[in-house]
Protein backbone atom coordinates (compact mmCIF):
# COMPACT_ATOMS: atom_id res chain seq x y z
CA UNK A 1 0.00 0.00 0.00
CA UNK A 2 1.54 3.34 -0.79
CA UNK A 3 2.01 6.58 1.43
CA UNK A 4 -0.89 8.55 1.75
CA UNK A 5 -0.26 12.37 1.74
CA UNK A 6 -2.06 14.46 3.46
CA UNK A 7 -4.01 12.58 6.19
CA UNK A 8 -7.70 11.84 5.30
CA UNK A 9 -10.27 12.74 7.38
CA UNK A 10 -9.83 9.21 8.99
CA UNK A 11 -6.91 7.27 9.80
CA UNK A 12 -5.93 4.98 12.47
CA UNK A 13 -2.69 5.72 14.69
CA UNK A 14 -0.79 2.30 16.18
CA UNK A 15 1.11 2.09 19.29
CA UNK A 16 3.09 -0.51 20.36
CA UNK A 17 3.43 -0.54 24.50
CA UNK A 18 6.79 -2.10 25.35
CA UNK A 19 6.26 -2.15 29.21
CA UNK A 20 3.49 -2.95 31.57
CA UNK A 21 0.24 -0.64 30.54
CA UNK A 22 -2.41 0.02 32.64
CA UNK A 23 -5.54 -1.28 31.15
CA UNK A 24 -8.97 0.80 30.62
CA UNK A 25 -11.70 -0.94 32.12
CA UNK A 26 -14.09 2.48 32.08
CA UNK A 27 -15.31 2.43 28.70
CA UNK A 28 -18.46 0.44 28.59
CA UNK A 29 -20.84 0.03 25.52
CA UNK A 30 -23.04 2.94 27.13
CA UNK A 31 -20.58 5.12 26.66
CA UNK A 32 -19.62 3.83 23.05
CA UNK A 33 -22.71 2.55 21.15
CA UNK A 34 -20.14 1.35 18.28
CA UNK A 35 -18.28 -0.78 20.61
CA UNK A 36 -18.63 -4.45 19.61
CA UNK A 37 -19.65 -7.17 22.12
CA UNK A 38 -16.31 -9.11 21.52
CA UNK A 39 -14.35 -6.57 21.98
CA UNK A 40 -15.38 -6.18 26.34
CA UNK A 41 -13.16 -9.57 26.43
CA UNK A 42 -9.82 -7.31 24.95
CA UNK A 43 -7.57 -4.98 26.97
CA UNK A 44 -8.10 -1.73 25.65
CA UNK A 45 -6.47 1.99 26.23
CA UNK A 46 -7.88 5.34 27.72
CA UNK A 47 -8.33 7.66 24.60
CA UNK A 48 -7.01 10.73 26.90
CA UNK A 49 -3.61 8.62 27.14
CA UNK A 50 -3.34 8.80 23.41
CA UNK A 51 -4.06 12.57 23.17
CA UNK A 52 -2.12 13.38 25.77
CA UNK A 53 0.89 11.62 23.97
CA UNK A 54 0.48 12.72 21.36
CA UNK A 55 -0.17 16.32 22.35
CA UNK A 56 3.14 16.17 24.26
CA UNK A 57 5.21 15.07 21.14
CA UNK A 58 3.48 17.75 19.00
CA UNK A 59 4.31 20.41 21.43
CA UNK A 60 7.94 19.71 21.77
CA UNK A 61 8.32 19.58 18.18
CA UNK A 62 6.59 23.14 17.63
CA UNK A 63 8.41 24.64 20.43
CA UNK A 64 11.31 23.74 18.36
CA UNK A 65 10.18 24.54 14.98
CA UNK A 66 9.57 28.46 17.39
CA UNK A 67 13.03 27.92 18.64
CA UNK A 68 12.06 27.78 22.03
CA UNK A 69 8.77 30.10 22.37
CA UNK A 70 5.18 30.27 21.96
CA UNK A 71 5.09 31.38 18.42
CA UNK A 72 2.76 30.61 15.67
CA UNK A 73 3.67 26.58 14.92
CA UNK A 74 3.23 26.41 18.70
CA UNK A 75 -0.57 27.86 17.95
CA UNK A 76 -1.23 24.67 16.25
CA UNK A 77 -0.73 22.27 19.22
CA UNK A 78 -4.17 24.21 20.16
CA UNK A 79 -5.69 23.58 16.59
CA UNK A 80 -5.11 19.90 16.78
CA UNK A 81 -5.40 18.85 20.05
CA UNK A 82 -7.22 22.11 22.44
CA UNK A 83 -5.54 23.52 25.53
CA UNK A 84 -4.14 21.01 27.55
CA UNK A 85 -5.38 21.53 31.65
CA UNK A 86 -2.81 20.04 32.95
CA UNK A 87 0.68 20.22 30.95
CA UNK A 88 3.25 18.61 31.63
CA UNK A 89 6.02 19.49 33.93
CA UNK A 90 8.91 18.25 32.09
CA UNK A 91 10.76 20.40 29.66
CA UNK A 92 9.72 23.46 28.33
CA UNK A 93 6.86 25.60 29.60
CA UNK A 94 3.23 24.29 28.05
CA UNK A 95 2.41 26.10 24.69
CA UNK A 96 -0.44 28.45 26.29
CA UNK A 97 -0.95 31.50 25.37
CA UNK A 98 -4.32 34.59 24.90
CA UNK A 99 -3.58 34.19 21.46
CA UNK A 100 -3.96 30.44 20.86
CA UNK A 101 -7.79 29.71 19.36
CA UNK A 102 -10.30 28.09 21.76
CA UNK A 103 -13.63 26.09 20.96
CA UNK A 104 -13.13 22.22 19.55
CA UNK A 105 -9.82 20.27 18.84
CA UNK A 106 -9.06 19.58 15.13
CA UNK A 107 -8.13 15.88 15.64
CA UNK A 108 -9.90 13.60 17.52
CA UNK A 109 -8.98 10.30 19.07
CA UNK A 110 -10.64 6.78 19.99
CA UNK A 111 -9.83 4.78 22.33
CA UNK A 112 -6.78 2.80 21.39
CA UNK A 113 -7.85 -0.97 20.88
CA UNK A 114 -5.97 -4.42 19.75
CA UNK A 115 -5.43 -3.67 15.91
CA UNK A 116 -8.18 -5.68 14.03
CA UNK A 117 -5.07 -8.35 12.71
CA UNK A 118 -4.79 -9.10 16.66
CA UNK A 119 -8.74 -9.34 17.41
CA UNK A 120 -9.39 -11.87 14.68
CA UNK A 121 -6.71 -13.79 15.59
CA UNK A 122 -7.40 -13.52 19.24
CA UNK A 123 -11.14 -14.15 18.91
CA UNK A 124 -11.12 -16.83 16.55
CA UNK A 125 -8.02 -19.36 18.39
CA UNK A 126 -8.55 -20.93 21.69
CA UNK A 127 -9.50 -19.29 24.89
CA UNK A 128 -6.26 -19.79 26.92
CA UNK A 129 -4.63 -17.04 24.49
CA UNK A 130 -6.53 -14.82 25.65
CA UNK A 131 -6.13 -14.77 29.11
CA UNK A 132 -2.66 -14.06 28.96
CA UNK A 133 -3.58 -10.68 27.74
CA UNK A 134 -3.78 -8.92 31.16
CA UNK A 135 -2.23 -9.65 34.09
CA UNK A 136 -3.41 -8.91 37.79
CA UNK A 137 -1.10 -7.55 40.22
CA UNK A 138 -1.92 -7.75 43.86
CA UNK A 139 -1.01 -4.49 45.49
CA UNK A 140 -0.97 -4.20 49.52
CA UNK A 141 -1.05 -0.50 51.07
CA UNK A 142 -0.91 0.69 54.14
CA UNK A 143 -1.35 3.85 55.75
CA UNK A 144 -1.11 5.21 58.88
CA UNK A 145 -5.15 4.34 60.22
CA UNK A 146 -4.04 0.81 58.52
CA UNK A 147 -0.95 0.34 60.36
CA UNK A 148 -3.47 1.32 63.65
CA UNK A 149 -5.99 -1.09 62.75
CA UNK A 150 -3.68 -3.96 61.82
CA UNK A 151 -5.61 -4.10 58.32
CA UNK A 152 -4.34 -3.10 54.81
CA UNK A 153 -6.23 -1.84 51.87
CA UNK A 154 -5.67 -4.51 48.91
CA UNK A 155 -6.74 -4.14 45.53
CA UNK A 156 -5.96 -5.43 42.00
CA UNK A 157 -4.28 -3.19 39.22
CA UNK A 158 -4.64 -4.76 35.84
CA UNK A 159 -2.00 -4.80 33.42
CA UNK A 160 -1.49 -5.63 30.03
CA UNK A 161 1.31 -7.57 28.60
CA UNK A 162 4.37 -6.03 26.49
CA UNK A 163 4.52 -5.82 23.32
CA UNK A 164 0.73 -5.21 22.72
CA UNK A 165 -0.48 -3.40 19.03
CA UNK A 166 -3.21 -1.02 19.57
CA UNK A 167 -4.82 0.94 17.18
CA UNK A 168 -6.95 4.53 17.73
CA UNK A 169 -9.60 5.80 15.42
CA UNK A 170 -8.87 9.19 14.66
CA UNK A 171 -10.78 12.32 12.51
CA UNK A 172 -8.91 15.39 10.96
CA UNK A 173 -11.65 18.30 10.75
CA UNK A 174 -9.50 20.67 8.27
CA UNK A 175 -10.74 20.98 5.29
CA UNK A 176 -8.80 22.92 2.86
CA UNK A 177 -5.90 21.21 1.24
CA UNK A 178 -2.86 23.68 3.25
CA UNK A 179 -4.41 23.61 6.64
CA UNK A 180 -4.31 19.89 6.43
CA UNK A 181 -0.76 19.72 5.32
CA UNK A 182 0.54 21.11 7.63
CA UNK A 183 -1.46 19.47 10.58
CA UNK A 184 -0.27 16.03 8.74
CA UNK A 185 3.19 16.82 8.49
CA UNK A 186 3.20 18.08 12.51
CA UNK A 187 1.48 15.03 13.39
CA UNK A 188 3.59 12.38 11.14
CA UNK A 189 6.76 13.99 12.35
CA UNK A 190 5.80 14.24 16.25
CA UNK A 191 5.43 10.66 16.29
CA UNK A 192 9.07 10.12 16.35
CA UNK A 193 9.19 11.95 19.59
CA UNK A 194 6.55 9.78 21.33
CA UNK A 195 8.58 7.53 23.22
CA UNK A 196 6.22 6.96 26.42
CA UNK A 197 2.61 7.23 27.35
CA UNK A 198 2.37 10.59 29.39
CA UNK A 199 -0.24 9.59 31.66
CA UNK A 200 1.77 10.38 35.29
CA UNK A 201 -1.25 8.74 37.14
CA UNK A 202 -2.22 5.32 35.02
CA UNK A 203 0.82 4.25 33.41
CA UNK A 204 4.07 5.78 34.94
CA UNK A 205 7.11 5.17 32.44
CA UNK A 206 5.22 3.16 30.11
CA UNK A 207 7.48 2.72 26.50
CA UNK A 208 5.93 3.06 23.87
CA UNK A 209 6.07 3.59 19.97
CA UNK A 210 3.45 5.83 18.52
CA UNK A 211 2.71 6.06 14.26
CA UNK A 212 0.59 6.44 11.45
CA UNK A 213 -0.03 3.39 9.00
CA UNK A 214 1.15 4.47 5.41
CA UNK A 215 2.10 7.99 6.35
CA UNK A 216 4.68 9.14 4.46
CA UNK A 217 6.78 10.39 7.06
CA UNK A 218 10.08 11.81 4.64
CA UNK A 219 7.14 14.04 2.65
CA UNK A 220 5.95 15.70 6.30
CA UNK A 221 9.76 16.00 7.18
CA UNK A 222 10.37 18.09 4.31
CA UNK A 223 7.15 19.93 4.37
CA UNK A 224 8.28 21.35 7.56
CA UNK A 225 11.76 22.07 5.87
CA UNK A 226 10.41 24.23 3.42
CA UNK A 227 8.82 26.35 5.13
CA UNK A 228 11.26 29.75 5.80
CA UNK A 229 8.49 31.66 7.58
CA UNK A 230 5.91 29.66 9.64
CA UNK A 231 2.40 30.00 8.64
CA UNK A 232 0.65 33.02 10.05
CA UNK A 233 -2.97 31.88 9.36
CA UNK A 234 -4.53 29.70 11.82
CA UNK A 235 -7.66 27.51 10.66
CA UNK A 236 -10.54 27.40 12.85
CA UNK A 237 -11.50 23.67 13.34
CA UNK A 238 -15.46 22.88 11.90
CA UNK A 239 -15.89 21.45 16.03
CA UNK A 240 -17.12 17.48 15.92
CA UNK A 241 -18.18 15.79 13.53
CA UNK A 242 -22.30 14.97 13.35
CA UNK A 243 -22.88 11.99 15.85
CA UNK A 244 -19.21 11.65 17.23
CA UNK A 245 -18.22 12.51 20.95
CA UNK A 246 -14.62 12.25 20.21
CA UNK A 247 -14.32 8.80 21.64
CA UNK A 248 -14.23 5.69 20.26
CA UNK A 249 -16.76 5.98 17.94
CA UNK A 250 -14.70 7.08 15.19
CA UNK A 251 -13.52 4.19 12.75
CA UNK A 252 -10.67 4.35 10.06
CA UNK A 253 -12.21 4.41 6.83
CA UNK A 254 -9.58 1.30 5.79
CA UNK A 255 -8.79 -1.79 7.41
CA UNK A 256 -5.20 -3.06 6.95
CA UNK A 257 -5.72 -7.16 6.40
CA UNK A 258 -2.82 -9.18 7.60
CA UNK A 259 -0.24 -8.99 10.77
CA UNK A 260 2.57 -6.80 10.64
CA UNK A 261 5.75 -7.49 11.83
CA UNK A 262 5.29 -6.29 15.49
CA UNK A 263 1.51 -7.86 15.52
CA UNK A 264 3.58 -11.39 14.71
CA UNK A 265 5.97 -10.80 17.34
CA UNK A 266 3.00 -10.14 19.62
CA UNK A 267 1.32 -13.56 18.56
CA UNK A 268 4.61 -15.26 18.84
CA UNK A 269 4.82 -13.99 22.32
CA UNK A 270 1.74 -15.12 23.60
CA UNK A 271 2.17 -18.40 22.39
CA UNK A 272 5.38 -18.97 24.05
CA UNK A 273 3.78 -17.91 27.15
CA UNK A 274 1.12 -20.35 27.00
CA UNK A 275 3.42 -23.22 25.68
CA UNK A 276 5.23 -22.27 28.99
CA UNK A 277 2.57 -23.09 31.30
CA UNK A 278 1.47 -25.87 30.05
CA UNK A 279 5.37 -27.25 29.86
CA UNK A 280 5.34 -26.58 33.59
CA UNK A 281 1.86 -28.42 33.96
CA UNK A 282 2.93 -31.57 32.25
CA UNK A 283 6.45 -31.33 33.56
CA UNK A 284 4.93 -32.21 37.06
CA UNK A 285 2.84 -34.43 36.20
CA UNK A 286 5.34 -36.84 34.17
CA UNK A 287 7.71 -36.36 37.17
CA UNK A 288 5.60 -37.34 39.75
CA UNK A 289 5.87 -40.95 38.03
CA UNK A 290 8.87 -43.29 38.96
CA UNK A 291 8.03 -45.52 35.92
CA UNK A 292 8.56 -42.53 33.42
CA UNK A 293 11.58 -41.80 35.56
CA UNK A 294 13.35 -45.31 35.43
CA UNK A 295 12.32 -45.86 31.55
CA UNK A 296 13.23 -42.42 30.11
CA UNK A 297 16.05 -41.10 32.38
CA UNK A 298 17.24 -44.34 33.81
CA UNK A 299 16.75 -42.85 37.42
CA UNK A 300 16.42 -45.98 40.35
CA UNK A 301 15.86 -45.23 44.17
CA UNK A 302 18.77 -44.42 45.73
CA UNK A 303 20.48 -43.48 42.17
CA UNK A 304 21.33 -40.91 40.78
CA UNK A 305 22.55 -39.76 44.72
CA UNK A 306 21.87 -37.06 46.10
CA UNK A 307 25.21 -34.92 45.34
CA UNK A 308 24.53 -35.56 41.71
CA UNK A 309 20.81 -34.65 41.51
CA UNK A 310 21.56 -31.10 43.05
CA UNK A 311 24.99 -30.80 41.08
CA UNK A 312 22.91 -31.53 38.15
CA UNK A 313 20.28 -28.63 38.87
CA UNK A 314 23.30 -26.14 39.00
CA UNK A 315 24.18 -27.24 35.83
CA UNK A 316 20.73 -26.87 34.28
CA UNK A 317 20.90 -23.27 35.05
CA UNK A 318 24.09 -22.66 33.27
CA UNK A 319 22.86 -24.82 30.35
CA UNK A 320 21.06 -23.09 27.72
CA UNK A 321 21.50 -24.58 24.15
CA UNK A 322 22.43 -27.70 22.66
CA UNK A 323 25.87 -26.72 22.18
CA UNK A 324 26.55 -27.03 25.87
CA UNK A 325 25.22 -30.74 25.87
CA UNK A 326 28.62 -31.74 26.84
CA UNK A 327 28.41 -29.68 30.14
CA UNK A 328 25.38 -31.89 31.42
CA UNK A 329 26.87 -35.29 30.08
CA UNK A 330 30.19 -34.02 32.41
CA UNK A 331 27.95 -35.44 35.53
CA UNK A 332 27.05 -38.88 34.52
CA UNK A 333 30.47 -39.74 32.82
CA UNK A 334 32.11 -42.76 34.50
CA UNK A 335 35.22 -42.58 36.90
CA UNK A 336 38.15 -44.25 37.23
CA UNK A 337 38.29 -46.17 40.55
CA UNK A 338 34.34 -46.48 40.54
CA UNK A 339 32.99 -50.18 40.95
CA UNK A 340 31.71 -52.08 37.97
CA UNK A 341 27.94 -51.76 38.99
CA UNK A 342 28.23 -47.46 39.77
CA UNK A 343 30.02 -47.68 35.75
CA UNK A 344 27.46 -49.20 34.26
CA UNK A 345 24.49 -47.06 36.09
CA UNK A 346 26.30 -43.80 35.02
CA UNK A 347 26.82 -45.39 31.45
CA UNK A 348 23.17 -46.04 31.46
CA UNK A 349 22.23 -42.28 32.73
CA UNK A 350 24.28 -40.96 30.05
CA UNK A 351 22.91 -42.60 27.13
CA UNK A 352 19.19 -41.83 28.36
CA UNK A 353 20.52 -38.22 28.67
CA UNK A 354 22.10 -38.15 25.38
CA UNK A 355 19.24 -39.17 23.87
CA UNK A 356 17.01 -36.94 24.95
CA UNK A 357 19.50 -34.09 24.25
CA UNK A 358 20.57 -35.34 20.84
CA UNK A 359 16.76 -35.71 19.12
CA UNK A 360 14.76 -32.58 19.96
CA UNK A 361 11.47 -34.51 19.33
CA UNK A 362 12.14 -36.66 22.20
CA UNK A 363 11.07 -34.34 25.22
CA UNK A 364 8.36 -33.17 23.12
CA UNK A 365 6.86 -36.02 22.77
CA UNK A 366 7.04 -36.84 26.58
CA UNK A 367 4.50 -33.61 26.79
CA UNK A 368 2.30 -34.50 24.07
CA UNK A 369 2.66 -31.20 22.55
CA UNK A 370 1.04 -31.97 19.13
CA UNK A 371 -1.87 -31.68 20.47
CA UNK A 372 -0.92 -28.37 21.98
CA UNK A 373 -3.19 -25.42 19.94
CA UNK A 374 -1.49 -22.47 18.33
CA UNK A 375 -2.69 -19.00 17.33
CA UNK A 376 -1.23 -19.58 13.62
CA UNK A 377 -0.27 -23.41 13.09
CA UNK A 378 2.57 -22.11 11.01
CA UNK A 379 4.16 -21.43 14.57
CA UNK A 380 4.20 -24.78 15.57
CA UNK A 381 8.22 -25.57 14.21
CA UNK A 382 9.28 -21.79 15.49
CA UNK A 383 7.79 -22.03 18.73
CA UNK A 384 9.36 -25.91 19.63
CA UNK A 385 12.25 -24.98 18.55
CA UNK A 386 12.94 -21.86 20.79
CA UNK A 387 11.11 -23.92 23.60
CA UNK A 388 13.40 -26.87 23.08
CA UNK A 389 16.04 -25.84 25.77
CA UNK A 390 13.25 -24.43 28.49
CA UNK A 391 11.10 -27.67 27.81
CA UNK A 392 14.69 -29.83 28.64
CA UNK A 393 15.45 -27.55 31.48
CA UNK A 394 11.86 -27.74 33.10
CA UNK A 395 11.24 -31.64 33.10
CA UNK A 396 14.76 -32.21 34.28
CA UNK A 397 14.16 -30.05 37.08
CA UNK A 398 11.09 -31.14 37.79
CA UNK A 399 12.15 -35.13 37.74
CA UNK A 400 15.14 -34.15 40.36
CA UNK A 401 12.18 -32.75 42.25
CA UNK A 402 10.33 -35.65 41.92
CA UNK A 403 13.53 -37.53 42.33
CA UNK A 404 14.64 -36.35 45.55
CA UNK A 405 11.20 -36.04 47.33
CA UNK A 406 11.17 -40.39 46.66
CA UNK A 407 14.25 -41.05 48.25
CA UNK A 408 13.46 -38.19 51.58
CA UNK A 409 10.12 -40.73 52.06
CA UNK A 410 11.60 -43.90 53.39
CA UNK A 411 13.41 -41.70 55.67
CA UNK A 412 10.09 -40.16 56.83
CA UNK A 413 11.35 -36.68 55.40
CA UNK A 414 8.70 -34.97 53.97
Amino acid sequence: MGSVWPLPQQFPVRLVLLSDWRVDRHTSRDDDPKKEPHQEQLPSLAAAVVWRTWREACRRLCWGLDDGRCGPWSRWVEVLFGPDPISSRRGPPATTCSECPGGHPALHIGTARLTPGLQNVLLSGPEPFRHLLVLRKRIAQRTRIHRESGAESVHHLELGRPGAVLESPCRLTLRSRPSREIASALLIASTQLADRLDDSCDSPGVQCRLWVPNADGQRAVEFLESYAEPPTEIPIPEGHPPGTDGDSSLQPDTIATGLSVDEREFVLLLEKECWKRWISQRACALAAESTFRSTSLGWHPNFPTFGQLERLRSRLTLWHSDRQNHFLLEEFSPQRGQPGANQARHRVLREKLEALLRDKRTVWQWLGASRWPLLDESDRDLVRTSLWADAVRTVLAACIDAHKDAMYEPLGIT
